[in-house]
């Protein structure tokens, strides 16, 4: 399922602190990150009623809201807005979200660093140009942004931000 898409214009609408998801959607929509978590087979797990990609980016919505604890799902399962923002087909129950990820052991690790890197590099290089070229540090104390490719002891790709 493809995030919604929000058109966003002035209003007197009440607005929810949640609405960076919408911008988290947007951004792993980006990303290569369904088709590949898709295809991991793990074992116990051949032909799951919640595919991976709902498990993963259930999560990682979580941990955008400063949430990391797997009960906090339980909060937003008949949230649509949780769900549409995110592109969450089928929202995990946190019993789901738990035993799923206890399975993984890190098989996703690898794929979601170099889905990010590659958005990054793809995407991010120019807005953190761009806020160093107008003289502001966005509040992360780097006087300089530079993104540079290192490989990781498995040879994959891993941008790295470096702060000089």
């Amino acid at each position: 399922m493809r995030p919604v898409e929000f058109i966003i214009k002035e209003g007197d609408e009440h607005l929810t602190s949640h609405s960076g998801l919408a911008l988290i959607g947007a951004l792993m929509e980006r990303m290569k990150l369904e088709e590949r978590i898709n295809a991991v087979a793990l074992p116990g797990c051949r032909e799951p009623k919640i595919p991976h990609s709902d498990i993963v980016r259930a999560m990682i919505g979580l941990l955008c809201m400063g949430k990391p604890d797997y009960d906090a799902i339980e909060a937003f399962r008949d949230v649509p807005f949780f769900r549409y923002s995110l592109g969450i087909e089928q929202c995990p129950s946190s019993p789901t979200l738990r035993q799923r990820l206890d399975v993984v052991q890190g098989a996703f690790d690898r794929i979601v660093r170099e889905e990010s890197a590659r958005l990054i590099r793809k995407n991010g290089a120019r807005y953190w140009n761009g806020i160093h070229r107008q003289g502001q540090s966005g509040g992360l104390g780097y006087r300089r942004q530079s993104f540079r490719q290192f490989q990781d002891e498995e040879g994959g790709g891993v941008a790295d931000l470096q702060r000089s």
